[in-house]
This record gives structure tokens, sequence and C-alpha cells, in this order.
């Protein structure tokens, strides 16, 4: 489980930095134009992380494929209706940010370094996703710059989760021989 949630992280990481650095540098693109990236950009990380979220825990299998058929769905109604696009992209940045905001709370019980930083980054994506959601009547540049913000720290997240998993996986590890003894 550890080498797919590795290749997951990086691959969820590096998408969401091309995306967010795309908004950043390019805010004054047209909706269509950013809604096909991120359509595409989500349908990828969706069909990745379904193939990849199949294996390991069941647990963990159910929440990576429930993930990765909505990031592909959304990917493919963004492509269809971009006018729509702010709504849901704040609420998959809010269920992104929600997704390391529990991963930082793991972390820190497993006494991972960077648990801090996690915390802090999910608060930010949480509060970018929903601004986006509450205030869908934003122009284009703002939206491109809101949408660029969240998904950079969604790769900052995915990327601090790759600097602490060793430890994170030795926790469950240990937690697993508790409850078996």
């Amino acid at each position: 489980m550890l080498k797919h949630t590795k290749i997951s992280l990086i691959i969820r990481g590096v998408l969401f930095a091309a995306l967010g650095i795309f908004c950043l540098c390019s805010p004054k693109g047209t909706l269509e134009g950013i809604a096909w990236i991120i359509g595409i950009c989500l349908i990828a990380v969706g069909v990745v992380t379904f193939f990849l979220g199949r294996k390991g825990d069941k647990g963990v299998d159910t929440m990576y494929l429930i993930s990765a058929i909505l990031m592909a769905a959304v990917g493919v109604v963004v492509i269809i209706r971009p006018q729509i696009i702010a709504i849901i992209l704040g609420v998959l940045i809010v269920f992104e940010g929600v997704e390391f905001l529990i991963q930082a709370i793991r972390c820190q019980k497993s006494g991972v370094r960077h648990w801090g930083m996690i915390l802090v980054v999910s608060l930010i994506i949480i509060a970018f996703g929903l601004w986006a959601v509450f205030t869908p009547w934003v122009g284009a540049t703002l939206l491109s710059l809101i949408v660029g913000i969240g998904s950079i720290g969604i790769a900052v997240d995915c990327f601090a989760m790759l600097a602490g998993l060793g430890r994170l996986e030795r926790f469950f590890h240990e937690e697993k021989k508790m409850i078996g003894e």
C-alpha cells in the first residue's frame, strides 16, 4: 500500500501544482480554457487514484475509490458546463482540504514532524474552497487565482504527506498489532 500511496501523492501533487501554476500565471484566461484544463486534470487524477487506490486496507480503498469517482465525474461536468466551475471546484477544494485535515490529525498522533504545516495549509484550502462556493459570481480572474492558490495548497499537502508517510505507516502497523493482540 505504501508504494501505491506514494505514487498517488506524487501524481496528485504534480497535477495540482501544474494546475495551480497555470491558474496563477494566466489569470485572464477564459473560463472555458481553464475549465478544460481543470476537467482534464481532475479526470486524470480520478483515474490514477481509482487504479492505485484499489489495493490495501479496505477502509482506505473505499475512500480512495469514492474520491476517484467523484474527481473524474466533476472533471467531466466542468468540461461540459464551465459556468458552474466555481461552485464545483470550491466543493472539491473543501473536500480535499478536509481529507488533508484528517490526515494532519493522523500525522500528529503518529509523531510526524510536518503535521502542523499540513493542518494550517488544510485550513487555508478549506477557506479558499468555501470562498469559491459562496461567491460564484466572482470574475474569471479572481476565480483563477482562488483555484490556483487552492491547487498549490493541495500540492503542498501532498508532498508534506509524502515526507511523513513512513512514520504514518509504522503508526498504523503498530495499531494493527495492538488490536490483533
